[in-house]
């Protein structure tokens, strides 16, 4: 007879562990035989926590270390019946609690050497009981099931098999039904289907979703699998696996921790086969904004297989209004661990077409496109909206494989755009040189662009480089204060509001500058022409030369060299340099007027050979003319 308190490291059988870590008492006896060598183990007792369970048996040390035991439960439950089966089985449910009436038997038969393993199987389950973690208060109730383990008759993982039959239960009186059957552990075979409801605050406290501050609502799924792992690695035997079903939320309110982000009367329709998941319709309300989406996922059973990286989706966004303030908000505490949810060789795609858009001022609608994300490029195609009483079109890519320094290159276009209210949806751009009440028109610009970033997202200006087709007509320069600093000339009534038909120019930014080459502005006072250049700091450096029609006679000493006189037509040379709201515009004597001259056709040739070879100015050419400090216009 033996008895007493043992603690079970783990016993190993054809590379499975059972009963891995336990402590266990035991009452039993055995009685050797020695004519035919085997040793018989009267019925014992083996208590495992609060689970009894019988045991009797024999094993022989003489014919090939034969072993046959039978055990049986007396008082189980389920975390105590998983503690017997493999820990690779058990591991994740065996934190678990149950109450009812639970049952297990099972056998282990067959010789024990290097060569062999005994063939181990076991019959478990259970009819009306309950199932819960110990930290969540919902329970899974009404469960019975049949499951059944064996590691095969060749006692090796490709003869084993698990089962679990008749699985139904009640969650929150939602019920459910479910089958399992896993064969072959080497090369999987597996089958199940599932059909229940659940309750989603339920599910979130069974599961434990961290991600949603509360969640409810109701989720219904019908789902079928069946076929082999090694079936999901190849597209030629994709045909052998069996995979559908749907799946439906109803009613769904959630709150995403940490940002607060709300989704509404989310209801959606999913189904799925072999190939792909599609989203047939989702309607929600989130951050107040009502949208529609569709789409789909191919490849996605390979995908979480591990056996392909391909994935391929689309999603199309519908929506008569948004407000992308709203929307876009992030969470606080969200942070990367350098995980993607996507692989790079995803090919996913992005279509929306939503009637308004507002951000903060910014207000646009017909906004419709398409983007593509693949092999970390972002790809814009046919981009469109409309804004500021005209269109707005983009195409490019954006380059993410150097994740350091992504670079967007393309092209953009807006059309009729008037002025005034461009710049009042885009706040001025930041300034109060040149404002919405100061400029407008209708504007045309053709752009191509290339744009850096930095890893914050936030453009490089130093690498950046435009260039820009500008046209305005039917244009108005109102109260704007360079020109008006020119009432020393003309009469200043005229100054105030200057029209033109249109305005046309080229004009490229490269350096953290903006040049600007000569451009023509016929108004109703005169005929300007302005060339120069414009730092991103703000720093001005422009040429003027303005014909005047109705030159105000002053004394010829003030200005002597700056005008010059040519039949009918008065000319002023002019240089304006300083920032916007401290510049100074100069003049100079005769030989100044002169050198102006020259330095005017000089620098409209170099104008014309920048925008051919796309070389700025070296600094030798952009020296600015030397004046006299006592011949200048100070403007305040």
């Amino acid at each position: 007879a033996i008895g007493g308190d043992f603690f079970v490291h783990k016993i190993s059988i054809d590379h499975h562990d059972y009963l891995a870590s336990r402590q266990l008492k035991l009452t039993t006896s055995i009685n050797y035989q020695k004519s035919s060598g085997y040793y018989q183990i009267n019925p014992s007792d083996i208590l495992i926590g609060s689970s009894l369970f019988k045991l009797e048996g024999s094993f022989g040390v003489q014919s090939g270390q034969d072993i046959v035991l039978a055990i049986k439960g007396k008082q189980t439950t389920i975390q105590t019946i998983m503690a017997l089966l493999p820990t690779d089985v058990n591991h994740k449910v065996g934190v678990y609690k149950s109450d009812g009436d639970v049952y297990f038997n099972g056998t282990i038969r067959g010789k024990i050497d290097s060569h062999y393993a005994p063939e181990a199987s076991f019959e478990f389950g259970c009819s009306n009981a309950s199932f819960w973690h110990p930290d969540f208060k919902k329970k899974v109730e009404k469960l019975s099931f049949k499951g059944i383990y064996s590691n095969g008759k060749k006692s090796s993982g490709e003869a084993s098999i698990l089962k679990l039959e008749n699985v139904q239960g009640t969650i929150d009186e939602k019920a459910f039904a479910s089958d399992l059957e896993v064969r072959d552990f080497t090369h999987p075979y597996i089958k199940f289907n599932f059909n229940g409801t659940f309750d989603l605050a339920s599910l979130k406290q069974i599961v434990n979703v961290e991600m949603f501050e509360s969640l409810n609502g109701e989720l219904k799924a019908d789902m079928f699998f069946e076929g082999y792992k090694k079936d999901l690695e190849h597209v030629s035997t994709m045909n052998k696996v069996k995979s559908f079903g749907n799946l439906a939320l109803n009613n769904c309110n959630l709150i995403m921790k940490g940002s607060k982000y709300q989704v509404k009367n989310l209801n959606s329709q999913f189904s799925f086969d072999n190939e792909a998941i599609h989203l047939h319709e989702l309607t929600a309300n989130a951050q107040g904004q009502n949208v529609l989406l569709r789409g789909y996922l191919y490849h996605y059973l390979m995908y979480l297989a591990g056996t392909r990286k391909d994935l391929e989706g689309e999603l199309q966004l519908e929506s008569e209004k948004l407000d992308l303030e709203k929307l876009l908000i992030q969470s606080p505490e969200a942070s990367s661990d350098g995980k993607e949810l996507f692989s790079d060789e995803s090919k996913l795609t992005f279509q929306c077409d939503v009637k308004n858009v507002h951000y903060k001022k910014f207000a646009c609608r017909n906004v419709k496109g398409k983007m593509v994300l693949h092999r970390n490029i972002l790809t814009a195609e046919g981009i469109s909206l409309k804004a500021a009483g005209g269109s707005f079109g983009l195409s490019g890519m954006l380059d993410m494989v150097e994740k350091t320094t992504p670079i967007f290159s393309g092209k953009a276009k807006c059309t009729d755009v008037k002025v005034d209210s461009l710049f009042l949806l885009f706040d001025n751009f930041g300034q109060t040189f040149i404002t919405d009440k100061n400029l407008k028109g209708n504007l045309t610009v053709d752009a191509e662009l290339y744009i850096p970033l930095d890893k914050d997202k936030r453009i490089i200006t130093k690498s950046l480089k435009t260039l820009l087709k500008v046209s305005i007509k039917n244009g108005e320069l109102n109260e704007f204060a360079p020109m008006q600093s020119l009432s020393k000339f003309i009469d200043a009534k005229e100054l105030y509001s200057i029209r033109f038909q249109e305005l046309k120019n080229i004009i490229r930014v490269e350096d953290e500058m903006i040049y600007i080459p000569e451009m023509e502005i016929k108004s109703n006072v005169n005929t300007v022409s302005v060339l120069g250049t414009q730092a991103f700091s703000g720093m001005m450096d422009y040429k003027l030369k303005v014909a005047l029609r109705n030159y105000k006679k002053k004394d010829p000493d003030a200005v002597f060299g700056a005008i010059k006189e040519e039949g009918s037509n008065t000319t002023l040379f002019l240089t304006m340099k300083g920032m916007p709201g401290d510049f100074k515009i100069e003049y100079d004597s005769q030989a100044v007027k002169d050198k102006i001259k020259d330095s005017w056709k000089k620098e409209k040739e170099e104008f014309k050979s920048l925008f051919k070879t796309g070389e700025p100015l070296n600094k030798e050419k952009n020296k600015p003319l030397e004046v006299n400090e006592e011949e200048e216009i100070d403007i305040n």
